[in-house]
C-alpha cells in the first residue's frame, strides 16, 4: 500500500505543480495582456487629450483673431471719423476764405468800373452807381447761395461688417 500512497502523493504533487504552473502562466499572460491594453489605452487617451488641447487652442486663436479684428476696426473707424471731421472743418474754413475773397473781388471790380467811366453829370454817375450797386448786391446774394450745408460726414459700422458689400 505504500507504493500506492506514494503514487497517489506523486500524482497529487504533480497536479499541484501543474496547477501552480498553469496559474503562473495565466497570471503572466493576464499581466502582459493588461500592460499591452494599458499601453493602447494610454496612447488613445493621450491622443484624445492632445486633440482636445489642439481644438481648444484653435478656438482660442479664432476668438483672439475676432477680438483683435473688432478692436482694429473700431480704431480705424475712429481714425477715419476724426480725419473726416478735420477735413470738413478745413473745407468750411477754405470756403469762408474763398467767399470773403470773392466778395472783396466783386466790390473792387464794381469800384473800378465806377471809377474808370466818365460821366457827363452827377445824376448820370448816381444812376450808374445805383445800377452797379444792384448788380453787386445780386452777385453777392448769388454768392451767398453757394453756402455748403454744415453736415458732418459719418462713418457707419456697416462698412466694417466684413460681408464684402460696399456702402
Amino acid at each position: 500500500m505504500r507504493k500506492q500512497r506514494s503514487g497517489a502523493r506523486a500524482a497529487n504533487g504533480w497536479w499541484r505543480r501543474m496547477a501552480i504552473g498553469a496559474a503562473a502562466i495565466a497570471s503572466a499572460m493576464a499581466i502582459t495582456a493588461g500592460a499591452a491594453y494599458a499601453d493602447v489605452d494610454l496612447k488613445g487617451r493621450i491622443m484624445a487629450w492632445a486633440g482636445l488641447q489642439a481644438d481648444a487652442a484653435v478656438s482660442e486663436l479664432d476668438r483672439a483673431i475676432q477680438d483683435e479684428t473688432a478692436r482694429q476696426a473700431a480704431e480705424l473707424q475712429r481714425q477715419v471719423r476724426s480725419e473726416l471731421e478735420r477735413q470738413a472743418a478745413e473745407f468750411e474754413r477754405f470756403s469762408a476764405e474763398l467767399q470773403t475773397a470773392k466778395r472783396q473781388e466783386i466790390a473792387d471790380y464794381a469800384e473800378s468800373l465806377l471809377s474808370s467811366r466818365s460821366f457827363d453829370s452827377e445824376e448820370q454817375k448816381r444812376e450808374y452807381a445805383s445800377r452797379l450797386e444792384a448788380a453787386t448786391a445780386a452777385a453777392l446774394a448769388s454768392l451767398s447761395g453757394v453756402d455748403m450745408p454744415a453736415a458732418t460726414p459719418t462713418v457707419s459700422g456697416d462698412v466694417y461688417a466684413g460681408d464684402g458689400a460696399t456702402p
